[in-house]
């Protein structure tokens, strides 16, 4: 994997805590040092990717266990966080640059964080520890605009982030690559959880494993290039068809959109 030889040394050595990570989890009962008071403590926000966009207002299979994922552990830290200060949960992604996004009844489209904000709301998590990043097309997106809309603004440097088994190795590459970049404040400390593929098509799955397996031969090489905000800004809004004006992205047609929607 990347690892941490993309972070600097010096907020390596800021760090105070080993790094934690957890694989197939579809329900944290199932593992007991998930909900501990120690972790509980420690993170100012869980960072729950988002998926590809709704049908309706029906996520994703794979965002819906994300998002369960992420209510499941905000509600069991309450017990060990001060009154007023819970855990905050940070839902990513404008969505996705390959398919569009879902129209509400008004006719107007409805983001992956919106989306994936209000499920979490249905399930009792108050909207005022929700927090929707709304500007990312991909997961390069996600952890550039949470560090730069959210945890840097708010001073929250130690984070849980989720997504799926399938989609973990390119998403930890990616946090740890942005997270890392030299800036303001402390060293951030980004925890990862991975949920079970349990329940999605095989198809979409190895059809998805694929497809990040050859993304992050590309990031490493990336992220060994960009080694500041500044320049990583520079290439996402000149050199990156989500982003940079005039640039257009790969539009996925019919049966392909699978591996975003799961339909």
């Amino acid at each position: 994997g990347l690892g941490y030889s993309y972070l600097s040394q010096r907020r390596v050595a800021q760090s105070k805590h080993k790094v934690k990570a957890w694989e197939g989890v579809a329900d944290i009962n199932e593992f007991p040092d998930i909900c501990t008071m120690s972790n509980c403590q420690s993170w100012d926000a869980i960072v729950s990717l988002g998926g590809g966009p709704a049908i309706g207002d029906e996520l994703p299979i794979w965002t819906v266990a994300r998002v369960k994922v992420a209510a499941q552990i905000y509600k069991c830290c309450q017990a060990y966080r001060p009154a007023g200060k819970n855990i905050k949960i940070i839902t990513t992604s404008a969505g996705t640059a390959h398919a569009p996004n879902p129209l509400d009844q008004d006719g107007f489209y409805i983001t992956e964080a919106k989306a994936a904000a209000d499920w979490l709301i249905r399930e009792g998590v108050p909207k005022s520890d929700i927090y929707q990043e709304t500007a990312s097309w991909d997961t390069i997106g996600n952890a550039y605009f949470v560090r730069t809309i959210h945890t840097d603004v708010r001073g929250w440097r130690s984070l849980l982030m989720i997504t799926s088994d399938y989609h973990m190795d390119r998403s930890k590459a990616i946090f740890e690559w942005i997270m890392g970049l030299a800036g303001p404040g402390p060293a951030y400390r980004v925890d990862t959880l991975a949920v079970s593929d349990e329940g999605v098509d095989k198809e979409v799955v190895t059809d998805r494993r694929r497809r990040e397996a050859a993304s992050l031969v590309k990031l490493k090489q990336r992220a060994a290039e960009l080694r500041s905000l500044e320049a990583v800004h520079e290439w996402l809004f000149t050199g990156h068809q989500a982003y940079a004006s005039g640039a257009t992205m790969e539009r996925l047609q019919g049966k392909d959109r699978r591996i975003y929607n799961g339909r």
